[in-house]
């Protein structure tokens, strides 16, 4: 019997494998132009299979090699295997829980945003997305970030902060992948990641004016714009092997302990508050050095 679709009562639905919405971290608007998304096979790395984007800007997979029910070969005229006799079932050691097969990669051509990968379980059940407490109100959808390169130029309306990360005991060592929180009292400003070399750039919008207390004079914006902020590392060496060429996944670097900025390499001094100021870039360096010591 062939089956025929009556126009305006039926419709055709085609359930995607995995479905991902990037955004920027600092800003939380959507990318997708320029970006190329990757699914790949870690049992069988040949098997990749690109995402496409649609018309929301959600990148979608809809099969990929060696997936029962998602394949993308055509296994219609392959004879079904003979079962073998069904043995007694037989106890054994419970073993730790596989690791997820598929790998999700990002890259940017463009060269704004650090590559990402992270794995994925397919078929996942909605937008796919890292937790994240930048999430935006008005539009609560899942998300996965991505995190300024080094070398993107900032539109003026946002503050810049550059750093560039060492070791304090090894001063020519730098500290890849690192991840970076700013911080205003309670509210964090800015997230962002360090490059395999060491390099971070951070981006967010300039805070609101201080309002002068009952008793204080009103002084100037630039006097009321001025803050005092904090910067927070987080690195673990284990997270990539040194020399490593392979990119890191995104779960792990967000999940790295914390560790001490120094303001001082030797002897070691914890990094003060830094000055932020509207109109000015922020340098996050350790006294008399151009770069930023990591307490490792």
């Amino acid at each position: 019997m062939t089956a025929v679709l009556a126009p305006g009562f039926d419709t055709v639905v085609r359930t995607a494998l995995l479905g991902v919405m990037f955004r920027d971290a600092g800003t939380l608007r959507r990318v997708s132009e320029g970006l190329r998304a990757e699914v790949i096979d870690t049992r069988v790395p040949r098997r990749r299979r690109a995402l496409a984007p649609n018309r929301s800007g959600v990148f979608v997979l809809h099969d990929i090699a060696g997936l029962p029910g998602f394949d993308d070969e055509d296994t219609s005229s392959v004879s079904p295997p003979v079962s073998p006799p069904v043995s007694p079932p037989v106890s054994t050691p419970v073993s730790p829980p596989e690791p997820e097969r598929h790998r999700l990669e990002v890259r940017d051509s463009a060269g704004r945003y650090l590559p990402a990968a992270m794995p994925v379980a397919l078929p996942a059940g909605g937008l796919f997305g890292l937790a994240s407490s930048f999430d935006s109100p008005a539009d609560p959808s899942p998300y996965v970030p991505l995190f300024n390169a080094a070398t993107r130029s900032v539109p003026p309306p946002l503050v810049q902060l550059r750093a560039e990360l060492r070791r304090a005991s090894a001063p020519a060592t730098p500290v890849p992948w690192a991840l970076l929180e700013l911080w205003l009292g309670s509210e964090r400003l800015a997230q962002g990641l360090a490059d395999a070399s060491g390099r971070a750039l951070l981006t967010f919008a300039l805070p609101r004016p201080r309002e002068p207390g009952l008793r204080d004079s009103p002084g100037t914006l630039a006097e009321r714009q001025r803050r005092d902020v904090t910067l927070l590392a987080y690195w673990s060496p284990t997270v990539t092997a040194p020399g490593s060429a392979a990119l890191p996944e995104l779960p792990a670097l967000l999940a790295q302990p914390a560790i001490a900025l120094l303001q001082q390499r030797s002897p070691p001094m914890p990094l003060a508050p830094l000055p932020l100021q509207a109109g000015q870039p922020l340098l996050a360096q350790s006294s008399g050095a151009s770069v930023l010591y990591v307490a490792a």
